[in-house]
Order: structure tokens, then sequence, then C-alpha cells
């Protein structure tokens, strides 16, 4: 911290000044509250960023913001290593605070006074979007220019390799990258369409959104470039922890327009308007993909536990979006179904039935059954060809795709799956028409790692796709126990 204080005290031109940091956001930046202590009581904030091309970013968009009439913080000073600036003290109160309050404790003039800053919020991204983009050097964008095929690519595997992976979603692989090169498509063919090039805001929501003298003013938009206007329309409205209604979504959407056919009349709303579903999805996969790296990765939970409310903006939208995006959308109602599942294990509020699906080492002993009912189906695994034999397989798992392969291509595995199937489907059935509350169905091999672990996924996923069931699995020899 040291080095900090002498560098803002630089900046500043006062040895004498307090810094407090602030709340840390999604990003490496940090940000500190800056009081000057030598007798002018001067506060700003002070913004600490080593990805100097990023802070050139900011630097250089917020001139022309401002020199536009968009509500933007001022930058004050630079740093001479251009890893530091002083700008502009919004205070503490984002919009996304003042939406939480007011949902939380209602009352007229709190619904008035936000009905007020959301209409201006929007008139003023209109403005930004279709007066001040004119002012924006887009080649200090950061860090593209423009969002193009590849840009829009990032994101969707974003989403794939950061959330749905490590959520162990299903999905065809192939079918879900047709998805996403049909999603790629719609997203450039609405860009293709607009009237002018447009500076997206790209993270434009309520906690970017500042609340000084009644008014909105923007932060954050370093990341911005050449894009889509819808996208940062949808990323405010579709803001999962939000909660707009369906009936403010449209209301405010009226408001956007307004202003921008103002200023630009050649924008064709209807047309923008069909294209709705597809950036909703586009911009919630985009969100899912940072949700999951925060989440899974930086076991940062505040952004696990937003995700069914993005889910949900997807599942809202799914009659819309299943013809074009058949693969997304089964994958995502999937997952729905297994968030129910996880929070009612959670919450104890599951009254059908759960099976129990486990894989186990033999040499360590049966599993317990946590039912209390002694035990349910065994399955013998030893005989089906041992990828662990070989050196290539022996540090994977029947998770990892050499060794499914493996199995899958040497032919034993599918008809004791089948088998399998034939035997524990029935029973399923009947428990569940008997109101019974658990089944137990465990495989076994030597070592618990490959042949069992590969049985019991196979099964456990089968089961899933069942609406009457929840479904728990569990690797015991790999310490995972989880939920479909």
């Amino acid at each position: 911290m040291d080095d900090k204080v002498s560098l803002f005290s630089g900046l500043i031109g006062s040895e004498k000044i307090e810094l407090s940091p602030l709340a840390e956001s999604g990003s490496n930046r940090k940000y500190y509250r800056l009081k000057d202590l030598s007798g002018s009581g001067r506060e700003v904030v002070a913004v600490y960023n080593d990805d100097i091309a990023e802070n050139e970013a900011f630097i250089s968009i917020d001139s022309a913001l401002a020199a536009s009439g968009i509500r933007v913080p001022r930058v004050i000073a630079v740093s001479a290593d251009r890893k530091a600036y002083l700008q502009e003290d919004l205070g503490d109160t984002s919009l996304y605070a003042l939406i939480a309050g007011c949902r939380k404790n209602p009352d007229d003039d709190a619904a008035c006074r936000l009905s007020s800053l959301l209409d201006d919020s929007m008139r003023q991204l209109a403005r930004l979007h279709w007066s001040a983009s004119e002012q924006i050097d887009f080649s200090r964008c950061y860090p593209v220019e423009s969002m193009t095929a590849r840009d829009i690519m990032w994101d969707l595997n974003y989403c794939k390799y950061c959330f749905l992976k490590p959520s162990y979603a299903q999905f065809d692989e192939a079918h879900l990258q047709d998805d996403f090169d049909a999603l790629c498509c719609r997203i450039l063919a609405a860009m293709d369409a607009q009237p002018c090039r447009v500076f997206m805001y790209r993270d434009f929501q309520s906690r970017n959104v500042m609340v000084k003298d009644d008014a909105a003013w923007f932060i954050d938009f370093q990341g911005g470039r050449a894009g889509l206007f819808l996208y940062d329309v949808v990323s405010f409205l579709w803001q999962g922890r939000a909660g707009f209604s369906a009936e403010e979504r449209l209301r405010l959407i009226d408001v956007y327009f307004n202003e921008a056919l103002q200023i630009k009349p050649s924008l064709d709303k209807d047309m923008f308007l069909t294209m709705l579903p597809d950036v909703v999805l586009f911009r919630s996969l985009q969100v899912l993909g940072t949700y999951g790296f925060r989440g899974s990765f930086e076991g940062k939970k505040a952004f696990q536990a937003s995700i069914p409310a993005v889910l949900q903006n997807i599942s809202d939208m799914s009659d819309s979006l299943r013809a074009r995006y058949p693969e997304i959308i089964a994958t995502i109602e999937r997952l729905m179904h297994k968030y129910y599942m996880e929070s009612c294990a959670e919450s104890d509020d599951f009254d059908g039935l759960t099976v129990t699906v486990s894989s186990f080492s033999y040499k360590k002993g049966y599993p317990t059954d946590p039912s209390g009912n002694g035990g349910g189906y065994v399955f013998d695994c030893r005989a089906i060809h041992n990828p662990g034999r070989y050196d290539q397989y022996k540090q994977l798992t029947g998770m990892d795709e050499p060794v499914k392969r493996f199995l899958e291509e040497d032919g034993e595995i599918a008809p004791f799956i089948e088998h399998v199937k034939g035997l524990v489907g029935p029973s399923v059935d009947k428990y569940v028409k008997r109101g019974f509350k658990s089944l137990q169905v465990s495989f076994g091999c030597t070592g618990g790692q490959h042949r069992s672990v590969y049985s019991a996924e196979a099964i456990a996923h089968w089961l899933s796709g069942r609406a009457d069931v929840r479904v728990r699995l569990i690797h015991r020899e790999q310490g995972i126990d989880r939920y479909l």
C-alpha cells in the first residue's frame, strides 16, 4: 500500500492523503477513495491497474463520452507510467443498490425515483449509441476494436469451457457448435443492419450505473468496442439479479427507442425487436461463462448464486429460440433441472424418488447406503476390459474422453449398460409409482477409477433425463458427490 500512497500523493499534489480501498469488482483493477487531508478535503477515486492498454482505453473513451455530454467520471490526472489515474468521485450509490432496495421495501416515492433513473439511463444509453459513438476513436478500444465472428466465438466458447463443462452439462459437442455458428451469424447480421457504427458498452448493467444528484452516471466502459447496440439494451434489462418484469422491460425498450429514433430516424425498431431473443441468448451465455469462471475457478459464491436467474432468462425465451438453437436450449433445460434438484437437495424440499448412483473400488469395500435401507443394486464391472492396465490411461478416469473412447470402441461396455438399464428402469418406475423415496445403484471395479466411473456416469445421466426423479452421483474414490 505504501507505494500506492506515494504514487497517488504525487498525482494529487499533497503528502497528506487518506487512502481507503473500495469494494472489489470482477476485474483485476484496484479502486481506492482518496481524501486530501492537507486542508482542501478533496475526495477523488484512484484507480490502479497494471494493464496499461486497458487504462488507455478507459481514458480515451471517457474523454470522448464526456465531450458528447454523456455523464461519466472525469479523469483528473494520470501517472507517468500510465498504471494509475484519478477520476471524479461519484459516491457509493449504484443503480443496482436502488433497485434492490426498492424491491425489498417498495413505496411510491422510491418507485417513482427508480423509474425516473431507469428512464434516464435508457435515454442516455441511446445518446451514447447514436450520438457519442461518432466521437470515439475505436482504434483505442481494448482488447479489440470491434466485435467480430472471432470475438463472438470467444464468448460462446468461454461459456462452454468455463460454465457448461464444469457444470457437467450433457450436450452433443458437434450440435452445440452448429448452434454457436448459427447464433454468431445472426448477431453479425444484426450488426450489419445498423445504420452506422455504434460503440457497444458491452457490460452495461445497473452495477455500472452510479446515481449522483438524482441522475445516472456511467462507469466501467473500458471493455467497450464497436458492436451491436441491442447487446447493451439486453445487458441492462436482462441482468439476472435486477429482476425486471416483462412489463418493465417493454416500457424501457420504448423509452430507449423513442430517444434513439429522434437521433437516428433510419433505425428500424421492428426489425431489431425480432432479434431480441437471439441477443438475450448471446448475452446470457457470455454471462454464464463469466459466472462459471468467477464461481467455479475463483470460488466467488456470489457469482454462482446468480446462475439460476440467467438460466431462467434463456428459458423464458426458449419457445422463440428452440428451432434455431435446439442443442443450446436442450442443454439449458437440463441445467435448469439440475439446479432445481440441487436447490431441493439443499432445502430438503424434494419429496420424490432420489436415485443415488455410485462408483467404488471392491478393494475398499461396498458403499454405504445413506438412506438407511441397507443398499440396492450392485453391478460388477470387473469382467469388462480394463483401461487401467495400460499406462496411457492409468492417471485418467472414466470421465475422461480417452478412457470413454477406449471402452466404447472395445465394445464390451455398451451391452453391459443396456442390461443395467433393463433392470434399473422398471424398478425406478415402480419406486416412483409406490411413492418410495430412495434407490441405490452402485458400480464396482478393481480400483473404482475407470469402468465403474464410466458406468455410473452413463446411468446417472440417463436417469437425469427423467423429471420425476432426483439423481445423486457419487464417485467415492474421486471424492465427487453431486446432484445432476
